[in-house]
C-alpha cells in the first residue's frame, strides 16, 4: 500500500466542505430601509421632560395614556424615556465626577495651606530659639 501526501490511498486530495466567505448574516435578505428620525414638537418634548422630572419610569398604562395625550405611539414614548434615562445617568455621573474633582482640589489646597503654615511656624520657632541662644 503506497501512501501519498496528505496520506490518501488513491492519490486524490480529500474534499473539504465548502467554506463560507464573509459574515454569516451577509447572505440574508437585506433589511428594510431604516425609518427616518422622528422630530417631536416642542410641546411634546416639554410634556415628556415634565413627566420625566416627576417620574423616571412609566407603567405601560401610564405610557399608553401619555402617548395618546401627546399624539405619539407607545413605542415612541417608551424609546424617548429609555434614551432620556441614559442621558440622565450620564449627566449625573459627569456631575458626580466634577464634584469629586472639586473636592480633591479643595483638599489639596487645604493640605498645601497646612503644610505652608507649619513650615512658617517651624521657621519662626527656629529663629526664636536661635535668638534666645545668642
Amino acid at each position: 500500500m503506497k501512501l501519498t501526501f496528505p496520506f490518501t490511498t488513491n492519490g486524490q486530495y480529500p474534499t473539504l466542505p465548502a467554506r463560507r466567505i464573509g459574515h454569516p448574516y451577509q447572505n440574508r435578505t437585506p433589511p428594510k430601509r431604516k425609518k427616518p428620525r422622528t422630530s417631536f414638537t416642542r410641546m411634546q418634548i416639554c410634556e415628556l421632560e415634565k413627566r420625566f422630572h416627576k417620574q423616571k419610569y412609566l407603567a405601560s398604562a401610564e405610557r399608553a395614556t401619555l402617548a395618546k395625550n401627546l399624539k405619539m405611539t407607545d413605542a415612541q414614548v417608551k424609546t424617548w424615556f429609555q434614551n432620556r434615562r441614559t442621558k440622565w445617568r450620564r449627566q449625573t455621573a459627569e456631575e458626580r465626577e466634577a464634584e469629586r474633582q472639586a473636592a480633591n482640589r479643595l483638599m489639596m489646597s487645604l493640605q498645601a495651606e497646612v503644610v505652608s503654615k507649619s513650615l512658617y511656624a517651624n521657621t519662626n520657632n527656629h529663629q526664636t530659639l536661635t535668638n534666645e541662644m545668642a
